[in-house]
């Protein structure tokens, strides 16, 4: 049986191919190919930061010695404007963006939603976004937002067992029926 491409697919690569040959710029954008989509509430529980920030500054690194005219990654300064979680006194925090098809472009200037994971410990003070996360523009995420502030009511709402009030000595106990 014969594969399909995808009408979307097929006019995507189209435009590529034609862009390129005309000389045209073509914007990169971020692109998971492993399959991996977590959901908010799974990204919020396993990132140690989840940050609403604006960046700051933007700084492209060219470090490979044998390639010197080629970009190794893009490193951000991002300015916390809310702490979602992992908050520290740090307003600043530097994002490694690697250049690979899976990388998190970001424009000078804008806010964005960001889960942030700890870069490799060769660069302490770094962190990462993947690309297959739920980062993204704060213009487009008002329900991301609404599920981790769910998240966090929820939280509040149940204390683990060790912040639940015990009864006094003077108050009736309830009791069970066996």
């Amino acid at each position: 049986m014969k594969q399909q491409i995808s009408p979307c697919l097929h006019f995507s690569a189209w435009w590529w191919l034609v862009a390129s040959f005309m000389g045209m710029p073509v914007l990169a954008s971020a692109m998971c190919t492993d399959g991996r989509a977590p959901t908010v509430k799974a990204e919020f529980l396993i990132a140690p930061k989840v940050v609403q920030a604006r960046v700051i500054n933007q700084k492209v690194l060219q470090e490979d010695a044998e390639d010197p005219e080629g970009v190794t990654a893009t490193e951000y300064t991002i300015q916390v404007d809310v702490w979602y979680k992992g908050a520290s006194k740090k307003r600043k925090l530097l994002i490694r963006d690697e250049n690979t098809s899976s990388r998190f472009p970001m424009d000078a200037g804008e806010s964005y939603l960001l889960f942030l994971t700890r870069y490799r410990l060769d660069f302490p003070g770094q962190y990462f976004i993947d690309s297959c996360g739920n980062s993204k523009r704060m213009a487009e995420s008002e329900a991301e937002l609404k599920i981790i502030r769910n998240i966090k009511a929820a939280k509040e709402k149940k204390p683990g067992i060790f912040h639940q009030r015990l009864p006094a000595r003077n108050e009736p106990q309830l009791k069970t029926l066996a």
